[in-house]
This record gives C-alpha cells, structure tokens and sequence, in this order.
C-alpha cells in the first residue's frame, strides 16, 4: 500500500473518530430537552493541513433549558475553542428548516416568547472558531399545554325555517357549535308540549304531528351545547297549520220542545276524540223551511253549549232551528234542522201561594219556599256551599253525575261509546214504550205506521216512494267515508259500521239521481234530520254526521224531486263501543298511552284520518281509532304497570276497540319489611308479597304468551316454519328408533296380518322364529313359502311380536326363506339339531313335503349378527337413544304449542299423526323394562359401580349373546330363556367377574338379574 493511500486512510479515521466522540459527549447532556450534535469538518486553512497546524473543532456543552413554560422558553451553553470563539447562534421552529432564531446575548444565552402552546420546536445552536470552523448542536423542547379555557358562550340560532301541513309542521334551525335539540310548543304562549333531543348537532330538526288544521301554534327554540350553555328564541314565535277542507260532522239527538213562551233546544256536540279539530255550533232561526247555509237566517246561538233556549218567539209560528258544527278550518256541517211553534195555553187562575202556611195554596205541587212565588223571601234564599274544584269528567260506571251536567252514566253524551252503556235486550223498543219517539203524534205499535211490529226500535217511516223502480237509489250507489273523507266503509248486510264517536260520511254521486232533488234528508232513528250539501269539485251531494249511541240504529235518506216524485233508501248504522284498558278489578285505568304502529312497524299516522296518535286514555280508560283494515300492533305503558304489546290482526271492520288488561308491577320486597314490626311479621309480609308476585308474574307471562300467539308474524313463522320442523323432529326420532329393514315388515303386518298385530290368540299351533342365542321371539322377520322345485315365492308372512307365522297350504314340495335384519338363517350354532330344548322340529332349510292339506308351522332358529359392541358404542348407543326420545316428544309438544297458534285442521291432523307415530316405532323399537335388576357393587364399600360392561354368553355354545353397560345406579338386565348362560363383568378399576351357571332350560323367557361384587385392583 503506497504512503498516500495511508496518509489518506488515517485522515479519514482521525476525523470519523473526532466526529464520533463530539456526538457522544453532546448526546449525554439531559435537561429536559432532546439532543443531538454534529461537528462538520470545514477547511479552516489552506491545503492539506486541515485546520492550521493543530487547530481543532469548536466544542458546546452544558446545554440547558432554565424554563419553558405555554409561550416562553429560555436556553443556555457553554462554547469553547483553543484558539477561540468568534461567534455561536440559535435558530428553532417548528420544522428541521427552523425559520426563527433567538438573540444570543453574553455567556451564551437566550429567551424565545410568542411560542405556541402545546408545540414541538426544533433548534440549533451553532458555534464557529477563529479558524473559520464550526459545530452545530441540535435538538427539540416541547411548550406546555395551556389548561381549556372554560366555555360559557352559548350557541347561536339561527336560520329558522317553518314548514307546515294540515295536521303536521316540521320545525328546523342551525347553531353554530353542537347543541341538543328541544322545542316547546303549544296552543298559548304557555306551550304545555315539548320535544326534546339529546344528541347534538348543527342542524336541528323537529316534526310535530297529530296538529289541529288551521290552528296557531306558539313555539319557543332551545339548544344546549355541551358546557351547559343555553340559548333561546326570543319573543313569541307562532305557526299556523294549513286548514282542511273537510267539514265536521253535524251534532246528533238534536230535540226541540216547546212551552207556552219559549222553545228548548239541546243536542250532542262532535266528540273531540273523533272530531279534534271542532269548535263551536251555530243554530240558524228561520220562519217555515230550514236554513241551507249558515247565512240563510237569524243566528241565535253561537259557542260550545249543548242547550238553548229561544225566548224571543212569537205564538204560532212555525219556527226551524238549523245547527251547524264548525271547525278550525272554519269548514261547516250540512246542518241538522227541527222545527215547532208555540201554541198559548190560557190556564186558570191559581189561588196565591201563602209563603209560610205549609200548605200548597196555589196547587203547583210546591210549598212554601219550595214554590217560586216564595223563592226571593229572605227567609227562603239558601247560599249554597263554596267550591274550590270544578266538576271533573264522567266516569261512566258509578253511578255520579260527575260533570254536574244533570246527565248520568250512560245518559251522559260523554259515555256514548262506553262498553258498559251497551243497550239491554230488556229495554223497551221505541214501537213498545208508551212515547210518541218521532214525534209525529202516534204512539207504539198499531197506531203509529212506522212501527212494522211492536219489536221495533224505530218508530220513523219513510214516505212511500214513487218514483219508478227502475231509476230508484239503491244502496250500493252510496258512498260511506270515515277518519276525515280518508276510509271507505263498505256496508255489511246493509249495515255501515264504524266506533261510536267517530265521524261519518254519506255521499250521494249526482249520476246516481233521477235528477236534480229539491230537497235530499237523511233521517237517523227516530228524529236526527240531516241536509245533504251539493259539491260540484266532484258532482256528489254530502251529509255528516257521527256514529253515535251503541247498537244498530236505523237511518234513511229521503230524496224529494218535485211533482211529487219521492225516493228513499235505507240503511243501518253499527256504532261499536270503545276499547278499554282496565285493572285488575276490571275498572277503566285512565292516562294509559297507547300507541298504534303499522304493518312495518313504524308508529301509524293518524292525522290524515283526523284522529290522533299515540293516544292516552281517557278517565274511564277508554281509546279507540277508526283505521284502514290491515294489520296492526298496539303498545301500552303506565308508570306502575307492565308494559304490553298486541297485534290486531286482519282488521276488517275499520274499528280498533280491543278491550285489555294491564298488570300491576308489585311493591319492591324492602317496602314491606317494617322496621318497628318484629321479625316473624316481616317474614309473614315478606311471604305474602313473594306468593304475589309470583301470582303476578304468572298472570303477565300467560299475558305475553297469549300476546304472542296473537301475533301474525308469529303465526306465520309457526305455519311456514315450525310445523314443518317439528313434523322433520317426530319423524326424525321416531324413524331412528328402527331401521327401514324392520318398518317395511311392520307395515305389511298392519295391513295385510292386522288380527295377528292386535294379538289373536286362538291358534294353539303356530311356526315359531327365534333367537338361537338367548331363545327370545323375534318379531318383524319376513317368512317367505317357496314352492320347492321353481323356487316361486307362493305366500310371504310377518312375525308378529312373539315370533309366530303360519301357512296353510295344499298338497307339495315347499321350502322356507327367512330374512331379518341383522340376524342369519340357516343357523350354524343348531346345524344338525332336530330338537333345542323345549322346541323341537328345528327347521334348517330343508324341503318340506306335504301330503293333504294342512299347515306350515316349523320353528326356526336365527343367528344373530354383530353380537360383539364395544362399550363406547354401547354408552354412545344409549345417549343416542335418549336424544332421540327427547326430540321426538319436544317435536309433539312444539306440534301442540303450534296448535295453540294457529288453531288450523290440518295442524290437529298432524298433533294426531305425530302421537300415533311416536308410540308405534317406540313399541317396536324400545323394548319393555324388567319389573326386577341386576346390580354390580363395590365388595368394600357396597356402593354401585356404573360403566360396567356386562356380557351374556351361550354357556352350550360359549356366544356372546348381549351387551349391556350399568347406569348410573349400577343396574342391568338381560332378557334369555329354555338355556344355559353365565354372564362376565368388566371395569377397568376392577378385577373381571364371571358369573355362575345360570340355568334357564324349560323356562320361558325371563329377566337375568344376578348381582356382582367387583373388587378393586
């Protein structure tokens, strides 16, 4: 290697190893800051002496950090040279380019400000010699993280936007930060309803439903950020729902009455739970004819009453009170008219009342301050009580006026839909109770001409009509409409049913009269007169009107053409009650909501059909809706009580009305322990309250049980899914009782041997098929007679459960062929034995000749196969045998709870199939327990040793004839007769056992249960 390579190598090194152990010392130096340090080499001289004859590299140490704090950092350094420093900077930044640098004052110091906080600086410091050579020294600080400033700015609302529909507004708005959602809202600037949403967002949006049409509501915007901050809408903000165009129904039991002076009105307003959108009534006065239009006459009553009395009347003449149902929309009914005069009545004088004699002067039926001439003497002025209450609403079922509306229970129009309020057989019909009902003069049956008998509820008759038959109206040629004009009523055997309360229309199409009707009333029982309102939007004439008392009430609309051309068309209207929520004393439970959800399980809206939805029953806990058939699902929660849920299924009357039940939750087992009570009355309390609950908890499982059942998804799922998996589970573990080898012979033995399968016994000489082993009957085997020269099967027979067949044959040759399933004929353990014990004639194969006319009855003996099972098998077998009984009878009683559900014929044919099998293939399959055991026991301890395999063998033969492994008691059984067998016991924790002889000749079969002591190894 030449002296100038060398040179340049230990140049090389020299510098590399300077480099080095600067880097080092720069790196050890720790104070709370991240360091590194480079010393680049710089030519501080001219040619190759690098550095000026010894000069060496600047060095920087002891770099501190004395404070860094959110915004500030101070550093500090040593620099030294042994020629001298010139000159050291510091640059920083939040990046390896820096971009900042801090003024260097004396002894290497400075302080940086204006930092960010939370961040991560890079620096540099530099520091260069005399000689023109510098060293850098790099590394990072990180600026405190400032605390979060507390926020107590509260959003900011702003872009809101109202959209509105008849009966439903969404309500939308932004916040500049994420907030909750909340909205009050309400018919006054009170509100009283709110809808809240804690999740935060920006853009917020509320939909409101089941809103009055045309109605002004107040609303008021709340957001809340996640500080608590809150912000509001200032002032009184208001929207106003866009109106309907449907028109209310008239009032119903519209009566007049006249007295000497003045005239006596009342009726029944629309129900609010049908009509919630009603406002008032108007009744228009006018002199011989019904007013048509609201303005058609003197308005004399306008408001929410429900009587009226006119007393600027004049004497005969004959007045018509037209009333009109109005709505938020200001829409109108058609109206419903009476009409009557006051006719004087002159009476005579009565003598003075005497206030104070106790005698009835004046012979009015009244005394002293009892009669109105008295009523202003002080001495008859009665101050009534105060009040501090107002009268609350009609319960329907105690008997109260509740509402002081002088109107009782069912008499009240407040229970028109109660189910209690159902009209008895026992009342009177209108044609059988003494009152002119239609007030037409004529009283009952045989007087008045609208009674047809004296059964007959509706003493109203519609004029004859006399039109020709031919362009008369006919019933299918109307129109009934419900909830709103929204739902169609189809009638039912000229019956329109719909829920006491609730709206009803009746429209007649224009095509479908004769021509233009000068007037067209639609009569309902026995004085409800309804006007019919042309529309010319869709060419029909309307009348409105509600469903109201319970039961069938007669109606007919009478059409009058002119010229004396009269038509007429009747027709029934269904009021059904309400539904309701009771109790468990079966009494009406009030404030239960109840919500009603659709076919795809969302809440359903009500608010096109004019009803509202979730609905809270009322104080007699009744609710109700008027829906489009379908199916439906309906919730109901109470605070107190267990939640419930019901399916309505297949809906096909449009009413809703279930009557349900709801349940109680129990009081909590530590409100009945008592403190001041001794122990014994504790457990006593506890006791009762536990034997409560329990009774509670099962009445709301027989609930929920029921509620499902109920349920059309569960009945479908249980049709389409569970039958057939429990037919898949009877037939499954049935049919593993046996194998098809053997249910093939039974089959034939049911059908073509039934006498033999019910066991008939007259026979005393029979062929006999058995076990060569253990001498047992074997049933089921397939015996077949072959003619001995061709080998043609002549007759096949089917063993019955003792092992016995016959034939009856004429003269021949014949042979027999016997097949069963793990079994083999001929047997090889009797080859050349004529007789085995008792039985004699053993059969092998051989040809049978007869010579007259007789009978087949040869005794057969069968190997058995297989007879060799490891235990493992053996246990497997019987867990195997086990699942598959339980299977079977959990697929009968899925089959019997499926039954329950979908109570359908074809699902009681199979619960009936399903048995039969079941008990047939486990009588073939399963063989009859031993009234008697064997047991196997521990020779120290006597206590039963399970898992032993038992073995029975042919002690003539020395064959293992059965198997069986000791359960859980020690217990096994063998079944074997007319031989001589021994049995062997094995476990591996035990020394092998064997048995004595067990000497069974000339025995029918019998149970071998011989004990065991097994000793321990």
């Amino acid at each position: 290697m030449n002296r100038v390579l060398k040179k340049m190598i230990f140049l090389f090194v020299l510098i590399f190893s300077g480099f080095f152990w600067v880097y080092v010392q720069a790196a050890n130096v720790d104070q709370g800051i991240t360091v590194n340090a480079t010393v680049p080499s710089s030519g501080g001289g001219g040619g190759g002496g690098g550095g000026g004859g010894g000069d060496s590299f600047p060095e920087i140490s002891n770099v501190v950090s004395s404070s860094v704090s959110y915004t500030t950092a101070s550093f500090s350094w040593s620099a030294s040279d042994n020629l001298g420093v010139s000159a050291s900077s510091f640059v920083y930044g939040t990046s390896i380019s820096y971009g900042s640098s801090g003024t260097v004052t004396g002894n290497y110091q400075t302080s940086l400000s204006g930092l960010a906080t939370g961040t991560l600086y890079y620096f540099k410091i530099s520091a260069v010699d005399t000689g023109n050579q510098t060293t850098e020294y790099t590394g990072t600080f990180s600026t405190l993280t400032a605390p979060p400033v507390a926020d107590t700015t509260p959003p900011i609302i702003s872009n809101v936007q109202v959209d509105t529909s008849i009966t439903t507004a969404t309500i939308q708005w932004t916040t500049d930060e994420s907030a909750d959602t909340q909205l009050n809202y309400g018919l006054t600037g009170a509100y009283g309803s709110n809808y809240f949403d804690v999740t935060g967002a920006l853009n917020h949006s509320v939909p409101l439903v089941n809103l009055l049409p045309s109605t002004t509501y107040h609303f008021q915007i709340v957001s809340t950020d996640a500080s608590g901050n809150s912000a509001s809408t200032v002032g009184d903000v208001t929207f106003v729902t866009k109106p309907d165009n449907v028109p209310p129904p008239d009032v119903s039991n519209f009566s007049l009455s006249t007295t000497t002076t003045f005239i006596v009105l009342s009726w029944t307003n629309p129900s609010l739970v049908g009509t919630p959108d009603f406002t008032n009534v108007l009744i228009v006065r006018k002199v011989d004819s019904p007013s048509l239009v609201p303005g058609d006459g003197t308005a004399v009553y306008t408001g929410t009453g429900t009587n009226f009395t006119d007393t600027n009347v004049i004497e005969n003449i004959n007045y018509f009170y037209t009333i009109f149902s109005f709505d938020t929309s200001n829409n109108n009914s058609p109206g419903i008219f009476r009409n009557g005069q006051i006719v004087p009545i002159i009476p005579p004088t009565p003598p003075s009342e005497i206030c104070g004699n106790s005698l009835d002067d004046d012979s009015n039926g009244q005394i002293d301050c009892a009669d109105s001439a008295c009523a202003l003497l002080p001495q008859c002025i009665v101050t009534p009580p105060p009040t501090s209450t107002s009268p609350g609403p009609e319960i329907c079922d105690n008997n109260i006026d509740d509402d002081n509306n002088n109107r009782q229970d069912c008499a009240d129009p407040a229970c028109v839909g109660f189910s209690g309020c159902v009209v008895e057989n026992q009342v009177a019909k209108a044609c059988n109770n003494g009152l002119d009902d239609d007030g037409d003069g004529k009283i009952d049956h045989g007087v008045d001409p609208g009674c047809d008998n004296a059964d007959d509820n509706d003493e109203y008759n519609p004029p004859e009509p006399t039109v020709p038959e031919f362009i008369k109206l006919d019933l299918n040629k109307l129109i009934f409409f419900g909830g709103n004009r929204q739902i169609i009523l189809e009638p039912i055997s000229d019956a329109v049913t719909g829920l006491s309360g609730t709206s009803l229309t009746v429209a007649v199409p224009e095509v479908s009269l004769f021509g233009v009707p000068q007037t067209m009333i639609l009569h309902v029982g026995n004085t409800d007169a309804h006007q019919f309102v042309y529309s010319s939007t869709d060419k029909r004439y309307y009348a409105d009107l509600f469903f109201n008392k319970i039961g069938l009430t007669q109606a007919y609309i009478e059409i009058d053409y002119g010229s004396d051309q009269l038509d007429s068309v009747g027709f029934q209207l269904n009021s059904l009650y309400w539904g309701q929520i009771t109790d468990k004393d079966e009494k009406g439970l009030a404030g239960v909501s109840i919500t009603l959800y659709g076919q795809d399980g969302g809440i359903f809206e009500m608010g096109n059909f004019g009803q509202l939805n979730p609905v809270a029953s009322d104080i007699n806990g009744n609710f109700g809706w008027l829906v489009p058939n379908g199916d439906f699902k309906i919730s109901l929660e109470k605070n107190g009580y267990y939640s419930r849920s019901v399916s309505i299924n297949d809906v096909r009357n449009h009413v809703i009305n279930p009557q349900l039940n709801l349940i109680a939750k129990p009081v909590k087992l530590e409100l009945k322990i008592d403190p001041k009570e001794s122990l014994p009355t504790n457990i006593k309390n506890i006791t009762v309250a536990l034997t409560g609950q329990t009774k509670i908890l099962s009445t709301v499982a027989v609930q929920v049980i029921q509620d499902v059942a109920n349920n059309p998804e569960v009945e479908k799922v249980n049709e389409e899914v569970v039958v057939p998996t429990a037919v898949t589970a009877v037939v499954v573990g049935a049919l593993s009782f046996v194998s098809w080898l053997d249910f093939l012979p039974f089959l034939r033995l049911l059908f073509l041997q039934p006498l033999m399968l019910l066991g008939w016994r007259k026979r005393e000489k029979w062929g006999l098929v058995y076990n060569s082993l253990n001498k047992m009957p074997i049933g089921l085997a397939m015996v077949r007679l072959l003619n001995a020269e061709t080998n043609k099967v002549l007759q096949s027979k089917v063993t019955d459960s003792k092992g016995r067949f016959i034939f009856m044959v004429a003269p021949g040759k014949y042979k027999l062929s016997i097949q069963k399933n793990k079994f083999i004929f001929p047997s090889k353990f009797l080859e050349g034995f004529q007789s085995d014990g008792q039985r004699v004639d053993i059969y092998h194969g051989e040809t049978i000749e007869v010579k007259n006319s007789t009978s087949i009855t040869a005794t057969i003996p069968l190997d058995p196969v297989e007879a060799t099972k490891r235990p493992g098998r053996l246990f497997w077998q019987k867990v195997g045998r086990n699942l598959q009984t339980a299977l079977s009878v959990i697929g009968i009683l899925v089959t019997g709870a499926s039954l329950y559900v979908s109570p359908k014929w074809y699902i009681v044919g199979l619960l009936v199939v399903h048995i039969v099998v079941f008990f047939i293939f486990r009588k073939l399959a399963v063989p009859s327990k031993p009234k008697n055991w064997g047991f196997v026991y521990d020779d120290s301890s006597r206590a039963p040793v399970s898992r032993v395999i038992a073995r029975l063998f042919n002690s003539q033969f020395n064959k293992l004839v059965d198997t069986q492994v000791t359960d859980s008691a020690g217990k096994y059984y063998f079944i074997a007769g007319d031989a001589k067998y021994y049995v062997t016991y094995e476990h591996k924790e035990y020394h092998p056992q064997k048995s004595e002889i067990i000497d069974l000749e000339g025995k029918e079969a019998e149970a071998i249960t011989v004990d065991a002591k097994l000793k321990k190894h």
